[in-house]
């Protein structure tokens, strides 16, 4: 893994091609469009180890003659598989282009981070120091969330003891990589910018650093800045996790008690009285609860120690802009699977509003996008039959509006506009917050009526659901 200020890479990937890195974090890239698509082109007809680029927001070119941009950008270029990792961006801070995040399939897991180039002191940033502070804050929040090794890297523009993330990132375990190898080594810290100042860093996380084995710093492959290339072991022994099972609530309320209490006294042994406990009360709440009872509501009071997992599970891929965007970040398959699902819902509501605006006659990407629904995985038994208990569970807000053509005929247009609820009780929100107001529905009426909407939901009753008189 490195890190790189080439101040812009107009004709600079021949040498960007020689840093050998599977993952390189780049800032000050000055890539607009043109040079962006130029530099896939040129890693491609070299043959280079750099397969993907991931850059951030395209800076605007200089001139109508250059495709050089402006003096800021950032990228990563990889070897490895890759993705960008979702983000609810802030108004324009993406656009500053001086943000960009990124995740990486290795061969032990998948690697999160994000690179940041700082503005820089002077007439043309005003409020450089606070600007930056608030990408770093940013930056930092966002891999707090994200499982799994992680790193923050680029060129920051100040200086380490300046800025307050990291003292932040050293109360969350995080180390820079200069100062790492200089605990395992001895070796001295060395100047990264103009080799007068240190500006370039690369922050682990406690995970990552575990792996860490060498750093190389490349004084002579560009002018001002200094190449940081830091070495990782291989494996998955450095990745364990050691989760604790957690059931389900049940909800207490509406289950029977105990009959007697249970006998903790000698010699009876306390661990396994308190399994019995837990064993009798789950039990009197099935029977109280019924058809709500879920086997996950089950096991207090039997798990002794924590599961031993080594996950590779893959982050959620950032959407387009108009898509819902994930809040839970941690490892789930469940909610990857059903947040999935309201990707394709949503995508569903949006060739169903071009094919009737644009009058599309190509049914064929309509068919399989709905028979990819059907078979989505993350439902039991299937989407179509599990929908009612799993819309209870899984989905938040369903908005549904209605049109009459002249014929008065029905149309159901669904757009799905909000996160799982599952992801929303994850990442800890009391509530969601829909762009407009939800008429009230019965969600198990609508799931019912889930199987091709254009034909069957013609004979629906909308007023059944209170969104329109009878």
């Amino acid at each position: 893994m490195g890190i790189c200020n080439p101040s812009g890479l107009q004709g600079k990937h021949h040498v960007l091609s020689s840093i050998d890195a599977d993952i390189l974090a780049i800032s000050e890239t000055h890539l607009s469009k043109q040079a962006r698509r130029n530099l896939e082109l040129s890693f491609r007809s070299m043959k280079t180890r750099y397969k993907h680029v991931l850059a951030g927001a395209p800076v605007t070119p200089r001139s109508t003659s250059s495709d050089a941009g402006h003096w800021s950008g950032v990228a990563f270029t990889t070897s490895l598989p890759c993705r960008t990792l979702a983000v609810d961006w802030p108004p324009d801070l993406y656009e500053t282009g001086r943000l960009q995040f990124g995740s990486f399939c290795t061969p032990a897991s998948w690697v999160s981070g994000a690179v940041v180039y700082g503005y820089p002191e002077g007439k043309t940033h005003a409020q450089a120091f606070t600007r930056t502070e608030a990408l770093l804050d940013f930056a930092l929040h966002r891999l707090l969330q994200q499982p799994g090794p992680r790193f923050l890297a680029g060129d920051w523009n100040f200086d380490i003891t300046a800025l307050e993330v990291s003292h932040k990132l050293q109360a969350e375990g995080w180390i820079e990589v200069q100062d790492l190898y200089r605990s395992k080594t001895g070796a001295d810290i060395q100047m990264t910018c103009k080799q007068a100042t240190r500006k370039d860093f690369l922050w682990l996380s406690p995970d990552l650093a575990m792996g860490f084995q060498s750093l190389v710093i490349d004084q002579t492959v560009f002018a001002d800045h200094a190449v940081l290339v830091a070495s990782f072991a291989g494996g998955v022994a450095h990745m364990e996790r050691f989760p604790w099972p957690c059931p389900k609530p049940i909800p207490w309320t509406q289950t029977t008690a105990l009959v007697s209490p249970v006998d903790f006294d000698a010699p009876a042994d306390p661990t396994q009285q308190y399994a019995l406990l837990w064993s009798s009360k789950e039990s009197l709440a099935q029977q109280s609860l019924g058809p709500a009872w879920m086997p996950q509501m089950k096991g207090r009071g039997q798990q002794l120690k924590p599961k031993r997992s080594v996950g590779r599970l893959a982050p959620i891929k950032q959407g387009r802009h108009s898509d819902v965007q994930p809040a839970f970040f941690g490892f789930s398959a469940l909610h990857a699977k059903q947040f999935k699902q309201a990707r394709r819902l949503q995508n569903y509501c949006r060739w169903i509003d071009n094919r009737t605006v644009h009058a599309a006659q190509d049914m064929l990407h309509g068919v399989a996008l709905w028979r990819a629904i059907l078979n989505a995985p993350g439902f039991a038994p299937t989407f179509s039959t599990g929908g009612p208990s799993a819309s209870t569970f899984a989905l938040l807000t369903l908005i549904a509006s209605l049109n009459f053509a002249p014929t008065l005929q029905l149309r159901i247009r669904f757009m799905m506009l909000c996160l799982l609820k599952f992801d929303c009780l994850s990442s800890g929100l009391s509530k969601p917050k829909p762009p407009i107001a939800v008429p009230s529905m019965n969600m198990t009426k609508i799931w019912c009526s889930m199987m091709w909407p254009e034909h069957h939901l013609l004979l629906w009753r909308p007023w059944s659901i209170g969104l329109m008189p009878p």
